[in-house]
């Protein structure tokens, strides 16, 4: 990878582990924003739970986006991985793939 393209990878993680902490301090105001921004997903889907919308919606740099233990995402032909997710945003997966958050889950239509 260049250093050109490692900088803006590098700046654009930045962004998106900013965005994750603007979100809210705990799951349910995670779940909360999310909600306010109509935002949906399918459980169990790392690429497709509704952090990952979000955070394709709000960066459009975003090749691909996967949000499990860690989130990894793809911009620029690179991936990098934020692997330090805060504990919030990590009890938020769970607590979505487990179906707390009915609001959330994209109806099979």
């Amino acid at each position: 990878m260049d250093t050109k393209t490692e900088k803006k990878l590098k700046t654009l993680t930045q962004r998106v582990k900013d965005y994750l902490k603007s979100l809210g301090a705990g799951p349910n105001k995670i779940a909360d924003a999310l909600k306010k921004a109509k935002i949906k997903g399918e459980m169990g889907s790392a690429s497709f739970c509704p952090l990952a919308r979000a955070l394709k919606k709000k960066f459009k740099t975003l090749e691909e986006v996967q949000v499990d233990s860690s989130i990894d995402v793809y911009a620029y032909g690179e991936e990098a991985s934020i692997d330090f997710v805060s504990n919030a945003v990590s009890k938020f997966v769970e607590n979505f793939d487990n179906g707390k958050y009915p609001a959330l889950i994209e109806d099979d239509a």
